[in-house]
């Protein structure tokens, strides 16, 4: 939980350092909050993450591929595929695999929304898979921090293994090219 606490306030430190004033009205000339209709194959995300699950915990790092397809000015589709190394109770890792379509909505120029489902696949012995749900909130920047940071997020997934529910819970950022 320390590592949660120091994340979030690293994350509201930069926030209020760097972004100053943004504006909540869309950015005609090329801002980052301008809707724009059509494919985005370069967006990534990087990511902590914390799963819980009866057997145990474990906190990670997690990237992914998350290309998105905006159908107009407030709805589009992402998708995610993303992995992660987890630690299984015994002290040995394995990477966790996942696969996500993710129904995006816009609450506010800078708010949104996304809420979809998906597969996660764990590479231990035996592997296993289950179908998870994900929910996530970000705050879309008026101009990109860094020149490649669009977004920052929060996120949670419930995966439905057989054995037990596993939670998990994502704080990071959104980078797009």
């Amino acid at each position: 939980m320390k590592k949660w606490n120091q994340v979030l306030t690293l994350t509201v430190v930069l926030s209020s350092l760097f972004l100053g004033q943004q504006s909540f009205a869309d950015d005609a000339a090329g801002g980052n909050n301008a809707p724009q209709t059509g494919l985005r194959l370069l967006d990534f995300r990087i990511n902590e993450i914390a799963a819980f699950q009866s057997g145990g915990s474990s906190f990670s790092g997690e990237v992914s591929w998350n290309p998105f397809f905006r159908f107009n000015d407030t709805m589009g589709i992402r998708g995610n595929f993303g992995a992660t190394l987890f630690n299984q109770s015994g002290g040995s890792n394995f990477v966790a695999s996942e696969f996500a379509l993710l129904f995006s909505y816009d609450l506010t120029p800078v708010w949104a929304l996304e809420l979809g489902g998906g597969y996660q696949l764990w590479s231990q012995t035996p592997s296993v898979g289950a179908g998870m749900g994900s929910f996530n909130i970000h705050y879309k920047l008026d101009k990109k921090f860094l020149f490649v940071i669009d977004r920052f997020f929060a996120g949670y997934s419930a995966v439905f293994m057989t054995s037990a529910l596993a939670s998990e819970a994502k704080l990071g950022v959104q980078i797009g090219f």
